[in-house]
């Protein structure tokens, strides 16, 4: 059975789609890859086992391993299978197959693109899929309230307005918005004043450090971050938007369905080509260990900035 949800629908509805860590097969696709992030999230707080793969790590045997065959230890544990669409044939097959038994446990696939595979289970009405499709434009708004939410954000009414004016109606700017906001604003309702010079200020600062990073231009990336003077919260900040714009060279395939493509989008699709899968799992990595770095206001960070920047110039 295929649903069509909206994010913040979905989530509003999780206790009637993934009900139990029993439900055999289910299937996700999102439009957009960082919303995997959230639904995975969702399913770690809800249930306690479940073990996170990503595809390519799935052998040949994995399902006879894993599924079919009964453990000493009588293994009951429920996956999550990322970047579903990178499935072998076998593993595929073993998957939907009729005699496979999933009745004690779960496997959740949650697929990056619309590929052939998913669009053929979501015709058949025996497996659970779901698909987070794209909002209209016209609600933008819902869209930045389930982003300020995530946050724990009020924003004013007038404010609202003005970041809906102001800032790229998409997830992606609403998401690294609402991270400078947390920084300064957790904890009381943000006006229109106080928004205003904060998004011409960062918003460019991000994004001239994304378009370095993103282009390989290590030696101006690396001089650009130690001369610039951030604190412990403005890197944190920084290496979570950076993170966010890997996973968006990560995966493309959303950008090409737009009717009209920003700016930052078609940028998106050039620095794409210059990126090999295995450099972008290790920028990733790189990027969540000085993320964690500045949360805990570790002066070693500084360090390792240097010692990136000397490589930078070898």
């Amino acid at each position: 059975m295929h649903s069509k949800y909206k994010i913040w629908d979905f989530i509003k509805q999780n206790e009637n789609t993934i009900t139990s860590s029993s439900d055999g097969l289910v299937c996700i696709y999102s439009y957009e890859p960082l919303f995997n992030h959230i639904l995975i999230e969702n399913i770690y707080q809800k249930f306690d086992n479940y073990k996170s793969l990503r595809a390519k790590e799935l052998g040949p045997t994995w399902v006879e391993d894993n599924l079919n065959s009964l453990s000493l230890f009588g293994n009951t544990e429920s996956y999550i299978i990322n970047q579903a669409e990178d499935l072998s044939e076998d593993v595929k097959e073993s998957l939907f197959s009729p005699s496979l038994d999933l009745s004690d446990r779960s496997v959740i696939l949650i697929f990056n693109k619309s590929d052939k595979a998913f669009q053929k289970i979501s015709k058949n009405k025996d497996i659970k899929s779901y698909s987070i499709v794209e909002h209209p434009f016209w609600e933008a708004d819902k869209l930045l309230d389930f982003v300020l939410s995530k946050f724990h954000l009020r924003l004013s009414y007038e404010a609202k307005e003005y970041v809906l004016e102001v800032v790229n109606n998409s997830y992606i700017d609403f998401l690294n918005l609402s991270s400078k906001l947390e920084l300064s604003f957790k904890d009381s309702e943000v006006s229109k004043a106080m928004l205003e010079d904060l998004i011409v200020k960062n918003r460019v600062d991000n994004f001239e450090f994304a378009r370095l990073f993103g282009y390989k231009n290590s030696k101006a990336f690396y001089k650009k971050i130690i001369d610039t003077p951030l604190s412990f919260d403005e890197m944190r900040a920084l290496f979570y938007f950076l993170q966010t714009h890997m996973l968006k060279i990560a995966s493309t395939d959303h950008i090409y369905k737009k009717t009209k493509q920003t700016k930052y989008d078609k940028q998106i699709l050039e620095q794409s080509k210059i990126w090999k899968s295995h450099e972008l799992d290790l920028s990733i990595t790189f990027l969540k260990k000085l993320e964690f770095m500045a949360k805990l206001k570790n002066p070693l960070i500084l360090n390792d900035l240097k010692s990136s920047r000397l490589r930078s110039l070898l």
